[in-house]
């Protein structure tokens, strides 16, 4: 039996997180949520997630800073980030950022799981 792929959601907004959390289990993946820059942090070195899901505006911090921190650190520099935000002109900083790739909200459901399948190819 497959152990399923951990990608950890960072937003602080429950409803979107939620929903995401929802939406990664009932693909297979195993889903967690933080909803702040120091709870990502923790839970990075805590559960070690396969990919994070990260929004760009946190309250109290900001995505970006913690996108350049997870880059900081050997243990996380190569782990595979998908920045979001109802913003889509941050394209750039995100990707600035060390950001693997980046998707606006409202984004669909298709593209998400496409983006993440490819950080997170199928174990055989």
């Amino acid at each position: 039996m497959k152990t399923p792929r951990k990608i950890l959601v960072v937003d602080d907004n429950d409803d979107i997180a939620e929903a995401l959390v929802l939406l990664l289990k009932g693909s297979g993946y195993d889903a967690d949520r933080a909803f702040s820059a120091e709870e990502c942090m923790y839970k990075v070195e805590e559960e070690q997630p396969d990919l994070i899901l990260l929004d760009i505006f946190l309250s109290g911090g900001d995505g970006r800073e913690v996108c350049k921190k997870l880059r900081a650190q050997p243990e996380t520099e190569s782990l595979p980030i998908i920045i979001i935000s109802a913003h889509p002109n941050m394209r750039e900083p995100a990707i600035a950022a060390g950001a693997d790739d980046f998707i606006s909200k409202p984004f669909v459901v298709d593209d998400l799981l496409k983006k993440i399948e490819n950080f997170l190819p199928a174990r055989v």
